[in-house]
């Protein structure tokens, strides 16, 4: 309780009557300031009850046409304010945003004055949501005074109701996920996906190794393919998902609203859903340009996974710098090799092969997922199941983590962005971009032929379709005319 400027001058005409009392030796001025002062202290209590009985009877409700909103989307709000206790009090209540939030339009107060009988009242107005994440409404803001303004408060009050907002990022229109342009629901989490679910014994096809039995070889899928291929049955057993996103600079390819990140961005928050619907423990690590960025040991609570998707639908991707990894890398060989001075003939026949394999050795220590796969992922306990989500930029270091993440008996799911769907002006050549596609399919299964790792691209569907279609097409004359012009 705050007294006000009025109330201090109030006080001060009776301290002026009691010097005057005093000063004249009347008594008379002496009673008027005792019966000033004990009315102010009798509207002091009198304040100060019905304050607590105004705040009681108080039903503040903040409501939102949407709780899910795209990043840089508007919303509209309404404040509804009633005072179900009658207060003779004047009121004015605030509401007050998330600080993620930008009022644009609109007021997020409502005022009630002391003469009012109509004891409710409500206001409107606008937000825009720049940043993504989860939000919540601060406490609204309440404000009295008293009709003869001699006291006022400001304090929090309880919202009956108050929303939640989740910001995303914006999403990309035409969302693919599949092998050699075939598009498969199973990617994004659901209960029969590939590879995913919590006990169901789920199965994964892969094309025969030299490894495998004869008698392991499906052969209803042979007969569709052009060569053989297994099929890999899962027993009922738990399983830990861990999520390893790749936000390198590399993944930052692609108009606004679709880049690399933000297809990985989908993947990422499908697959936490699912694990999140199976209650199976879940972990994420993030891996930047300058190393690991964010790591979530796997855990199945409640907390975990809101977090972990929040996490993910705020990731931003690295920066190119001047001094790349590579340049870093050829400066270290050089130097390693030049520390063979000597010149024997075991120097000289040494030399060549260091040179070539420091280089690759280097690379691939360097490489952050390389270094969190084997100091994080690799020593967790019990059936990991790793899903991979990067691009086909480094390959060599991909296909290392890979081998590391599939210890013992288990898997990895990898979701590769082809560069060439990202990249400005890629359709310009379409024959060029078809071969570039063909060179990333064969990868793709190379990555796949691997014991227990499944393999799916990802990136917009629609140039995708252009390029195998129009694509394929240029090739086969090509190909047609190539042929013609053989004697």
């Amino acid at each position: 309780m705050h007294a006000t400027r009025r109330f201090w001058t109030t006080i001060g005409l009776v301290v002026v009557l009691t010097a005057g009392a005093v000063l004249t030796a009347r008594p008379l001025l002496g009673a008027g300031a005792a019966l000033i002062g004990a009315t102010l202290l009798a509207h002091q209590s009198v304040f100060a009850h019905t304050l607590a009985r105004t705040v009681e009877g108080l039903a503040v409700e903040i409501f939102i046409e949407q709780e899910s909103v795209l990043t840089d989307e508007t919303t509209t709000l309404v404040l509804r304010v009633a005072d179900q206790a009658g207060s003779p009090l004047a009121l004015a209540v605030e509401a007050q945003p998330p600080v993620g939030a930008r009022l644009i339009g609109g007021t997020r107060d409502v005022s009630l004055s002391a003469s009012e009988t109509d004891r409710e009242a409500q206001s409107e107005f606008e937000l825009a949501w720049p940043v993504t994440g989860t939000f919540e409404f601060d406490q609204p803001r309440l404000a009295v005074a008293d009709r003869y303004g001699l006291f006022e408060e400001e304090l929090p009050v309880d919202a009956h109701y108050s929303p939640t907002v989740t910001v995303e990022p914006r999403r990309p229109q035409e969302m693919h996920v599949g092998s050699g342009g075939e598009r498969i629901g199973a990617a994004y989490g659901e209960h029969e996906a590939v590879a995913i679910g919590s006990g169901l014994e789920p199965d994964v096809l892969r094309e025969y190794t030299a490894e495998d039995s004869a008698a392991r070889i499906d052969w209803k899928t042979t007969a569709r393919m052009d060569s053989a291929y297994v099929r890999e049955y899962e027993t009922d057993t738990d399983r830990e998902t861990v999520i390893l996103m790749d936000t390198r600079a590399s993944m930052t390819a692609g108009p606004p609203g679709e880049t690399k990140l933000d297809y990985a961005r989908q993947v990422g928050i499908a697959l936490a859903d699912n694990a999140h619907e199976f209650n199976d423990p879940l972990g994420l690590y993030v891996v930047t340009d300058e190393g690991l960025a964010t790591r979530f040991k796997p855990v199945a609570q409640r907390h975990q996974y809101v977090t972990i998707k929040e996490r993910i639908r705020a990731l931003e991707g690295g920066t190119e710098t001047d001094s790349t990894p590579q340049g870093r890398t050829q400066a270290a060989t050089r130097r390693m090799s030049s520390q063979l001075t000597d010149q024997s003939s075991f120097a000289r026949q040494l030399r060549p092969f260091l040179d070539e394999q420091t280089t690759q050795i280097q690379q691939i220590d360097r490489d952050p997922l390389i270094r969190t796969v084997r100091s994080h992922i690799r020593p967790l306990q019990g059936a990991i199941w790793t899903a991979i989500v990067t691009d086909d930029t480094n390959r060599a270091e991909l296909q290392e983590a890979i081998s590391l993440a599939r210890r013992g008996n288990d898997h990895v799911m990898v979701f590769l962005a082809p560069s060439i769907l990202f990249e400005s002006g890629g359709l310009s050549d379409v024959a060029g971009a078809y071969d570039r596609y063909r060179e990333f399919e064969e990868f793709r299964r190379q990555l796949a032929r691997m014991r227990r790792v499944t393999v799916f691209e990802m990136g917009p569907g629609d140039r995708l379709d252009t390029i195998l279609t129009s694509g394929a097409r240029l090739y086969r004359n090509r190909t047609r005319q190539t042929q013609s012009s053989t004697p």
